[in-house]
């Protein structure tokens, strides 16, 4: 939209004259130069009663200040049906404050980069919104599978505006939003007598913990053999103890497999590009995870067989909670043993599980890495404990696309579309990286690591769980695409997360980390 506005300027002559209105003296604007706010107070018949929330909350003035923000704005038809039953005047501020900002993105997220899912990143409150098309029409967006998006991508000088036709509201917990989707109700009797209704309650926000419900629906769990017709009958059917809040108990254990560790929508799974990928979902069952296999854009949890295996019920999934999401299941999901299948980690994910620690000689750790390309990250002093010899000069680490044009290294990070993790260690001999693997299965496991070094980075140690496996001083083997080393051949791994720590013990430069594959021998 690009409709003029004219806003009038009081002259000299005005003031003089005090009658005399001069149009040669007006500003010309266009809806991109004026912020959020300035928007909302001039589009009165659509926006008074969302501007009114944002003066209210206080946060007026933030909205008319420079950034860059996606905001989806209630009309006020939305707002009147919100607040049919309820006085805004009894609302607290902090509340309002919430809400405004459970309506913000902080960064662009214009029409055409929406995916069935969830948004690019949270909101401004750090919860997702979540992206239906409704009747599979891409012209048609429902947030939070209620709001539909009614005009897109309108700009201001500090963002995008989009109109919705009803206010988003605040979400409660995983076992509050489980509770209230009908034929549902088992399950919501599971989680409370096993205890995991507490803990998959709502925390602090710097305390909050995140999980991914996979929910079996009372018609599901009565097409069980025999039904199952109540949480007593689920209890009857796996419960080997009395106390069902114990992780011995089989009941318990059932609905640890439904809960997966993090926060996993649809679209984190299912990317554009995958034909074919495995990997292994961690659960609260612990040394447990459940395996999703997607193939041709479908996904598959455990299938073993053609016939055997369960899929997301895609009518109701990706629903949002305060601490995660739900998905609701077409069949059973059973606990299943998971099997060793090649497993590909890009550095990326690693990053995004905040899993890496990073040391030079200064004792110096990476806590969070920057997503931004050539972003130096900054490093905290730890572990001073650690005798570690010299000490070399202290040198940032930074996170960066090796795809450029023109960059030195371009074809070497192909493989992981140029993102990889750099160590800078100059002259030190006294650095390493640790992380954590994916969840793997139980097997034998050949390991590589893809990247890239110069050809004086001299030898690296690598060490599997604390076990030294290699020492490696060439990084020029062509792994696929992308130049990497071996780190571990014929290593047994069991079931779980492990650790892996590389450390550099001679030579000058650095080193780029761009992936890690983990292939089971027998696979080979």
């Amino acid at each position: 939209m690009k409709k003029q506005l004219i806003v009038s300027m009081i002259t000299v002559l005005f003031l003089l004259f005090g009658c005399k209105e001069t149009f040669e003296d007006a500003i010309v604007l266009t809806e991109d130069q004026i912020s959020i706010t300035e928007y909302l107070e001039l589009h009165p018949n659509q926006c008074s009663s969302w501007l009114d929330i944002l003066e209210r909350s206080g946060l007026a003035d933030s909205y008319r200040a420079s950034g860059l923000y996606t905001v989806y704005i209630p009309s006020n038809d939305g707002i009147a049906a919100w607040l049919e039953g309820k006085n805004i005047d009894s609302l607290e501020k902090d509340y309002l404050q919430l809400l405004v900002k459970n309506h913000t993105l902080g960064f662009k997220q214009l029409k055409d980069e929406y995916r069935q899912g969830t948004t690019k990143d949270t909101n401004l409150i750090g919860r997702n919104m979540s992206i239906d098309f409704k009747l599979g029409n891409q012209r048609s967006i429902l947030l939070n599978k209620k709001s539909l998006i009614t005009e897109y991508d309108i700009k201001v000088s500090n963002g995008y505006i989009n109109i919705i036709d009803q206010v988003l509201e605040l979400k409660s917990s995983l076992s509050e939003e489980v509770g209230a989707i009908s034929d549902c109700s088992i399950f919501t009797d599971a989680l409370k007598r096993s205890g995991f209704d507490q803990k998959m309650g709502d925390q602090t926000q710097s305390k909050r913990k995140y999980y991914t419900m996979l929910v079996e629906t009372n018609e599901l769990l009565k097409g069980y053999t025999p039904s199952i017709n109540s949480v007593d009958d689920l209890i009857d059917r796996f419960s080997d103890s009395d106390d069902l809040t114990s992780s011995h108990n089989g009941f318990n254990r059932w609905v640890a497999y439904h809960i997966i560790n993090g926060t996993q929508y649809t679209n984190n799974l299912l990317t554009q590009d995958a034909v074919r990928l495995w990997t292994n979902l961690e659960t609260q069952y612990k040394n447990h995870a459940v395996e999703v296999l997607i193939e041709d854009r479908k996904m598959f949890f455990n299938k073993r067989e053609e016939e055997q295996f369960t899929q997301l019920d895609d009518n109701q999934i990706n629903i949002p909670a305060a601490n995660g999401c739900i998905h609701l299941l077409k069949q059973p999901l059973h606990i299943t043993k998971c099997r060793p299948t090649p497993i590909e980690q890009d550095i990326w994910d690693v990053l995004n599980l905040n899993a890496i620690e990073d040391h030079d000689g200064n004792h110096n750790r990476i806590n969070t890495l920057p997503k931004n390309d050539h972003t130096v990250a900054i490093l905290e002093d730890v572990f001073d404990e650690i005798d570690w010899g010299s000490s070399p000069k202290k040198l940032p680490i930074y996170f960066e696309n090796r795809m450029t044009p023109g960059r030195p290294g371009t074809d070497r990070l192909c493989y992981t579309g140029g993102h990889g993790l750099n160590l800078r260690l100059g002259d030190s001999n006294e650095g390493w990286v640790r992380f954590k693997t994916p969840y793997l299965a139980e097997g034998t496991y050949r390991i590589n690591c893809y990247g890239t070094k110069g050809p004086d980075c001299g030898s690296w140690d690598v060490y599997v769980n604390g076990k030294h496996q290699i020492t490696n001083s060439r990084v020029y083997t062509n792994y696929g695409n992308g130049y990497g080393f071996e780190i571990a051949y014929g290593i047994f791994l069991t079931e779980g997360v492990h650790t892996i720590t590389i450390k550099k013990n001679s030579g000058n430069g650095d080193f780029t980390f761009g992936g890690i594959t983990y292939n089971p021998l027998n696979n080979e």
